[in-house]
């Protein structure tokens, strides 16, 4: 049985203020990065505390870390060139795309370091060794080595 609202009653009036059509408006939106946890899964959202360690609280904190909300245009051309994305799925699949094209980059950079020097061998040997993650490029020390007095 429908319940019949008085419009001149005081809910019945404010419940006219409501009764609007819908009218889309794109901001403020909430944009997605895809990380890393520390386990070494990819996410956007945790809801579990486990992946962490069990710190209460820190699933929260690597949701928030992994989401932003944008005010207009200007904010959101910012953050898309940062890595965020609108959708958890764009996020991770964004995550997936740019780690493919860093681990192609490293693939050519090994096959290039064969014409390498000892010596430049040894220090893109230690680059490698300092991150578990794909190094594309190795940082060089720039200038000359300064001379030694005897």
């Amino acid at each position: 049985m429908p319940v019949v609202i008085n419009p001149e009653t005081p809910y019945g009036q404010e419940m006219a203020k409501w009764n609007k059509p819908y009218h889309f408006e794109p901001f403020p939106k909430m944009l997605y990065k895809a990380q890393r946890r520390p386990d070494g899964v990819v996410a956007c959202v945790e809801t579990s505390d486990a992946p962490f360690g069990g710190n209460p609280g820190a699933a929260e904190q690597f949701t928030r870390s992994c989401q932003t909300t944008v005010n207009d245009e200007t904010e959101l051309t910012r953050a898309l060139e940062t890595g965020y994305r609108e959708s958890p799925a764009e996020a991770m699949e964004y995550f997936e795309e740019k780690a493919r094209y860093l681990s192609t980059a490293a693939a050519h950079r090994h096959h290039e370091d064969r014409n390498m020097s000892e010596k430049a061998k040894l220090e893109a040997a230690a680059a490698d060794d300092e991150t578990p993650e794909h190094v594309a490029e190795v940082p060089r020390k720039r200038g000359r080595p300064r001379k030694r007095k005897v």
